[in-house]
């Protein structure tokens, strides 16, 4: 069952998603749900717009969860580096609005932000972590979309 709020996956950025998912299936004992791919509406803190096209999965086990995510090659936020790495953690919250202010007066500025279709900031947002992987926040608008793809895939969300 996902949370209602807080921490429910932890990501991996990988230059191929589908070796990722056998290799890291193997290594942490996971299976996964189907690849997907969607391209975001993204903009970043200094105003640059533009769409990614990403390919990702979930494991069904979680959570935590595990999301892996495959980004264009040379992409500044989403390209795998070094072979792969923990990119971010994510978390529900309740008013993405107020919790983008909350981490920014944390000392956690926004990277970037996705679009809704009448370009304001909606669904998520990632926040820059001194400590190494970025904060991902998560509307609760966006929970339904997660547990639907992790239930369909046959996990425990």
């Amino acid at each position: 069952m996902l949370p209602e709020t807080g921490l429910y996956h932890t990501c991996f950025t990988v230059p191929d998603l589908e070796a990722a998912k056998v290799d890291l299936g193997k290594a942490f004992a996971l299976t996964w749900t189907d690849s997907l791919e969607a391209n975001i509406e993204v903009k970043g803190a200094d105003g640059h717009q533009e769409s990614v096209a990403l390919r990702f999965c979930y494991s069904l086990q979680g959570p935590p969860y595990i999301e892996l995510v495959q980004g264009p090659p040379g992409h500044p936020y989403f390209a795998a580096k070094a072979g792969g790495h923990v990119h971010h953690v994510g978390l529900f919250v309740e008013d993405l609005g107020a919790a983008i202010e909350e981490y920014e007066g944390r000392g956690m500025p926004m990277e970037f932000a996705t679009l809704g279709p009448d370009g304001s900031i909606q669904g998520l947002s990632y926040h820059h972590n001194p400590y190494g992987a970025s904060v991902e926040l998560v509307s609760m608008e966006t929970r339904a979309m997660v547990q639907a793809m992790i239930r369909g895939a046959g996990g425990d969300a």
